[in-house]
């Protein structure tokens, strides 16, 4: 006879949490041993060989597979117990009742009723089985241990089942792990299948998902009870207060020191600040495993910092050896991808193609941009996490409402955090007048600092640009130095940069210049139609005329000669052929460098109204700023991080920029070393500090331009004097159609909010377009008014050239003369 306390249903299942790989399965397999060494006074269990219901077939029934390898477990006892002949009977009784069970759905009348009475007593026999087992077993309970459910999807919530209906017994201590993360969406997604097949199709699926959310949760306080739940320390959390040791031959290896060993690598140039050092610490077990295994894969025994070198020292060593530094970064690839960190996988194939910039066979005429991880236009979207798109419209805001609705949504997310790209500004450019008779050099800093190979029917503008100057020093750090690089360089979109992200967009900036008296040419670029990386047969002819062979009557071009600079100081700087800068090191740069260019374009000095820092500048300013901006951007994960000084960096307009703090603290110290910020310093694009100090930048200051747009045949001043009356009446009529309210908030307008502009003026287009019928008989006389920026047209005409949207309402005013 079963004791009552033994028919007591008691859900005292323990539940051994975790993420994948973090050793449930080493876990449970330890756990009878651990037990019996910790056992003292505790009561006697039985670990069964832990279960796993990944193996079961479709038509397998848990609780079959739970007591077959209980039975598993007894047949070595079986022969020696003198009660096996009550076990035979119990388990009959058990197995009779499971067929029953089974088979009652398919039988009718008298049997189905009789099939459903064997298997009501189920619960009462399995009670009884159990009991047996643990006495023939001479313990007070059986631990089955249950491992991996939450992976066999199609069969979890029919294990759960189990535990709830037939394991709820004070003989057995179910031990189960997995993800309660996934357990829950499993039992969740089981309640609403069933919610939703109850006939309740009134109620709101919103409702619904959370009734069956909130059955999940209660149904999993039930079968694993919370104050019975464990989960198992991350290896973070256990090295904060386990030391791990790690047994290297003879020797013995703490992980602190491995870790930082592999960090000096890795991160190799730089000091840990703005997070340089991005942690990469195993997660789990399995995680731990497999990072020893790629560094038994990557690293000679040797070159480990054991037993007298310390991390540091022994991370030099391997970075100084070429061979020695790709074997690693090979090897950690394959981590990468395990821990599902694609920036750091494509960040680590940079740095073996920086590496491969130093072997002979190399021509070294790869771009920065050649490298995947530093091109934000082709990162692969499936991988990118980052959404520069955010950034990207925010800068765009204040452009007209048509090129923002061009570029809705062409900007992709990027595998790493990275800065907006530099965007065009039509008040920093070099006026063509000014660009003529320029020595070789200054055509260089010219080429280098400016832009004007874009759509537009009218070649005006060469905008001003740090993108290429940036590219230029980096692809000389990594050893492009070669005359055809430079040619790549200058011939492309400034390197992360509005143009390289939107090359085919189309940029009118016909009426930016002034003294512009009309078309410069009205034939677009040769190039315009190539794709973005390539060019068009025209640029490439000239090109080649460009570089082809100097004979002795024919003097060097000038990339030519400024491409020999760079060669001798490539040379004369050894350890940059030693020693490529990391990928690291030029990402971080490069963050910290766009974003202080950008600084300079979208922000304006105090006092100062409108425009930006640059609009007071020459060319030999610009080509100053950007060299206090590379070397601080270098120094900044160069130098001592305890001394690192942060701040924005040559944004003053005096142009003395070595009394800055940052470049007393930053620079300074490091200029008198073998660094990349003392190769910077010392690069031929800043040797000639004066040289462009007479070509100033132009600034249109489009807020309130003086200059009359370029006149059309569709839309040209009277040629007769307009009286007074006239001027009022058109001005009445147009204050008429835009209304009292709106009439006065275009008189009152400041020029000091661009979105408030752009507001106004789709305000005022859609009240006019409303009102055309009304504004026809003064067609001419608005146009007139738009022309010489007179009366409330000429204010309207104000405000849409300070947010480039004049030519929307240039356009209205010829259509309505039609």
């Amino acid at each position: 006879m079963i004791p009552a306390v033994v028919l007591t249903r008691i859900h005292n299942a323990i539940f051994v949490g975790g993420d994948r790989g973090a050793g449930k399965t080493a876990f449970m397999l330890n756990l009878n041993e651990h037990y019996r060494g910790n056992r003292k006074a505790r009561p006697e269990l039985y670990f069964c060989a832990p279960v796993d219901p990944t193996l079961l077939s479709d038509d397998d029934n848990f609780l079959n597979v739970v007591l077959a390898q209980v039975h598993k477990e007894l047949r070595e006892q079986l022969n020696k117990h003198t009660g096996a002949e009550d076990y035979w009977q119990a388990l009959e009784a058990v197995t009779e009742a499971l067929e029953s069970e089974q088979t009652a759905s398919k039988l009718t009348g008298m049997e189905r009723l009789m099939a459903f009475r064997s298997s009501v007593s189920l619960e009462h026999r399995l009670f009884k089985y159990f009991e047996e087992a643990c006495s023939i077993l001479s313990c007070e309970a059986l631990v089955v241990l249950v491992d991996d459910v939450d992976m066999s999807l199609e069969k979890a919530f029919q294990v759960l089942e189990t535990v709830r209906r037939y394991l709820a017994c004070p003989l057995v201590i179910p031990v189960i792990s997995g993800d309660i993360g996934l357990y829950e969406a499993i039992v969740t997604r089981t309640f609403a299948d069933r919610l939703g097949k109850s006939g309740n199709r009134d109620e709101p699926s919103g409702e619904s998902a959370d009734e069956a959310q909130r059955l999940a949760q209660e149904y999993l306080k039930k079968v694993l009870p919370v104050h019975q739940r464990t989960q198992l320390m991350s290896i973070p959390d256990l090295i904060d207060d386990v030391s791990l040791t790690i047994r290297v031959g003879e020797h013995r290896l703490s992980f602190d020191d491995l870790y930082a060993f592999l960090k000096a690598i890795i991160y190799r140039g730089t000091n840990g600040e703005e997070s340089s050092h991005p942690p990469f610490m195993p997660q789990t077990a399995r995680e731990l495993v497999q990072m020893l295994l790629v560094v038994q894969r990557g690293v000679a025994t040797e070159d480990l910092p054991i037993p007298s070198k310390t991390p540091v020292e022994a991370a030099r060593q391997v970075c100084l050896n070429g061979d020695k530094l790709a074997m690693l970064l090979r090897a950690f690839q394959g981590y990468w991808q395990v821990k599902g960190d694609w920036a750091a996988y494509y960040r680590t194939r940079a740095d073996l193609e920086l590496l491969d910039t130093r072997k002979p066979s190399q021509t070294r005429e790869q771009t920065l941009r050649d490298i995947l991880f530093f091109d934000a236009t082709a990162h692969p979207p499936q991988r990118s996490t980052y959404p520069l798109a955010r950034q990207v419209e925010a800068m765009l805001r204040p452009l007209e409402q048509r090129m923002r609705d061009q570029h809705a949504g062409t900007v992709r997310p990027t595998l790493m955090a990275m800065p907006p790209f530099e965007p065009f500004d039509p008040n920093c450019i070099f006026r063509r007048d000014d660009l003529t008779g320029l020595s070789d050099d200054e055509r260089i800093l010219v080429d280098i600092y400016s832009h004007s190979d874009f759509y537009n029917s009218y070649q005006t503008a060469h905008l001003i640009y740090f993108g290429k100057a940036f590219e230029l020093i980096a692809s000389n750090l990594i050893g492009s130095v070669s005359e055809e690089s430079l040619r790549r360089i200058l011939r492309k979109a400034p390197y992360h940069s509005y143009f390289a992200f939107f090359p085919t967009r189309r940029l009118d900036v016909a009426d930016w210049e002034s003294d512009s008296d009309g078309p410069e040419d009205a034939r677009p670029q040769a190039d315009l139609a190539a794709a973005p990386g390539e060019m068009s047969e025209t640029v490439a002819e000239s090109d080649e005329r460009d570089g082809s062979q100097e004979t002795a009557n024919e003097p060097k071009s000038a990339e030519a000669s400024f491409s020999e600079k760079v060669a001798a100081w490539y040379r004369r700087h050894t350890h940059l052929a030693k020693a490529p800068p990391s990928a690291q090191l030029l990402y971080k740069a490069m963050n910290k460098a766009f974003n202080q260019f950008i600084m300079l374009k979208t922000t304006r000095p105090k006092g100062q109204n409108s425009g930006n820092r640059l609009n007071n500048d020459h060319l030999a300013l610009i080509n100053k700023r950007c060299k206090y901006i590379l070397m601080n951007a270098f120094a900044s994960f160069e130098g001592d991080a305890n001394i690192v000084v942060k701040q924005n960096v040559a944004i003053s307009t005096k142009g003395d920029f070595k009394q800055d703090a940052s470049y007393r603290m930053n620079v300074a110290p490091l200029l008198s070393k073998d660094t990349y910020t003392a190769a910077i310093e010392d690069h031929p694009l800043f040797a000639a500090e004066e040289l462009g100090a007479d070509l100033s930048i132009s600034a249109v200051n489009r807020r309130n331009p003086t200059a009359k747009p370029t006149q059309t045949a569709q839309l040209q001043s009277p040629s007769i004097d307009l009286s007074r009356g006239e001027k009022s009446a058109a001005s009445r009529r147009l204050g008429s159609v835009l209304g009292i309210d709106l009439a006065r908030q275009i008189n009152r307008f400041s020029f000091r909010n661009e979105t408030k502009a752009d507001a106004l003026l789709s305000a005022a287009m859609a009240a006019m377009e409303k009102g055309r019928d009304k504004l026809y008989p003064f067609h001419s006389i608005l146009s007139a008014q738009f022309i010489m920026s007179e009366g409330l047209m000429g204010r309207m005409r104000d405000i849409a050239s300070s947010i480039g949207r004049g030519h929307e309402l240039e356009a209205f005013l010829r259509s309505l003369g039609k």
